[in-house]
This record gives C-alpha cells, sequence and structure tokens, in this order.
C-alpha cells in the first residue's frame, strides 16, 4: 500500500499495483460517497454530522441525539466510527480542537536570572522580588572556588549585614565601592533555619547609576564619552 494526499479526501491508502486510471476512479468513488464528520471542539462529546439517512447504521450504532440538536457520539466510540470508515462505505472528516494560543515568553533581566541563581545556590527554588537597600559597603572580599562570590559587610544605618554576590559582572563595583554608599538589589532565601542575603542587581555605588540591568553603568553627562548612554537618556 501507498498513501496519497488527495484534496477534500485528505491521505489515502492506495494498493501499489493500481493504475492512474483506477486512482482516478477511486477518488471519483470517495468522492460520491456520503461523508461523515466528527469535531472534536467538545472532547468529552465530540459533535457528528453527515447524511443521518444514508449513514443511519452508523448514527444508530455509534451515537446519540443531544439536547443542543446535534448528534453526539462518545470519545471511546470514535475509533469504532474510525473502523467503519475504513471500510469505504463511506468518507470521515475529524476536526481537532484549537490548540490554545502561545502565550509569548518574558525575557528575564540580568537581575532576576541571578536571583534564581542565587536561591538555587542557597538551596531555596522559591522565586524571590528584589528590593533595595540603601548603607555603606563596609568590606567586599572575594572569594574563589568552585562557586566564585563577594562577601559583602554592609552597614545600614547602624545595623551591619553580611550579604554574598554570585554575579562576575558585580564583582569589580562592589569591590571598588568599599567605603561608599551604595544602592542594592537584593533577595532573601531561607533554607532551614538561616536566611541568606543575595545581592542581585546594582541601582547606584557611589556616584555611579546603574542601567535597568542592575549591572551597566549610566554615564553621568559630565563624564560622557561620545555616543554613551547617560543617566538622562
Amino acid at each position: 500500500m501507498r498513501d496519497i494526499e488527495v484534496q477534500g479526501l485528505g491521505r489515502l491508502q492506495i494498493p501499489e499495483q493500481w493504475t492512474d486510471v483506477e486512482i482516478k476512479l477511486e477518488i471519483l468513488r470517495l468522492k460520491n460517497l456520503p461523508c461523515l464528520t466528527v469535531d472534536h471542539s467538545n472532547e468529552s462529546s465530540p459533535i457528528v454530522t453527515g447524511d443521518a439517512d444514508a449513514l443511519k447504521p452508523v448514527f444508530d450504532a455509534y451515537c446519540k441525539w443531544g439536547q443542543d440538536g446535534f448528534w453526539h457520539t462518545e470519545p471511546r466510540q470514535v475509533e469504532s466510527i474510525r473502523q467503519a470508515a475504513r471500510s469505504r462505505t463511506f468518507r470521515l472528516v475529524e476536526i481537532l480542537p484549537k490548540e490554545p494560543p502561545k502565550t509569548p515568553a518574558v525575557k528575564e533581566t540580568a537581575a532576576s536570572k541571578a536571583t534564581k541563581l542565587a536561591d538555587r545556590r542557597a538551596g531555596n527554588n522559591a522565586p524571590a522580588e528584589p528590593t533595595v537597600v540603601v548603607g555603606i559597603i563596609e568590606q567586599a572580599n572575594p572569594e574563589s572556588g568552585k562557586v566564585p562570590r563577594v562577601s559583602i559587610l554592609f552597614k545600614i544605618e547602624k545595623v551591619k549585614y553580611w550579604m554574598s554576590a554570585f554575579d562576575t559582572a558585580l564583582f569589580a563595583f562592589l569591590i571598588a565601592g568599599k567605603g561608599q554608599e551604595a544602592e542594592l538589589f537584593v533577595t532573601k532565601t531561607t533554607k532551614g533555619d538561616k536566611t541568606y542575603t543575595n545581592v542581585v542587581g546594582l541601582k547606584r555605588v557611589g556616584s555611579k547609576h546603574f542601567d535597568s540591568d542592575g549591572k551597566t553603568v549610566v554615564v553621568q553627562r559630565s563624564e560622557q564619552v561620545a555616543g554613551q548612554k547617560t543617566l538622562y537618556g
């Protein structure tokens, strides 16, 4: 057997030895057969339409009249209808349910990616929203190893907190910002009885302001080189 595509009939299985004339006659015969349509839009109770007089045995065997004024079949009966159609006594057309429209993917910012990375490294997969904290960077100590990071001692008013940064794009700014006031994007994650504070982006370190990605410096107009992005656009 071989498959051929026929407009209005779909894909047909034709014996290999058939001539073109035999194929044309078969197509003509099929086009003159009564057609039965199974609409799967209602997946739990597909709607069946067609010439009820010509296909009465099929309707009687596999369908029930519904209160909506249409014939319906059960999903388990659809295969039986397909097998009946293969006898070539009628043509079967199936309408599949439409797929829901795909939601466009939201592009992650560097700060959100860093947040997820920091959460995984702290052993917590729950999403966290970054918040901004303002204080003084008293220490920023780089630590090498399998997972490089910078440990930051950050003073907010009179209280000092240890924080960690895992995004390597932030390291140089944090280290250079020692002793300066800074505004940092941070997240907090909890593992057991411990809470970890992670720096996931920068808003300002000293006189340096940063773009919405949390790591690109926005140059002040007084420091601008031709072509560079400034704080004023």
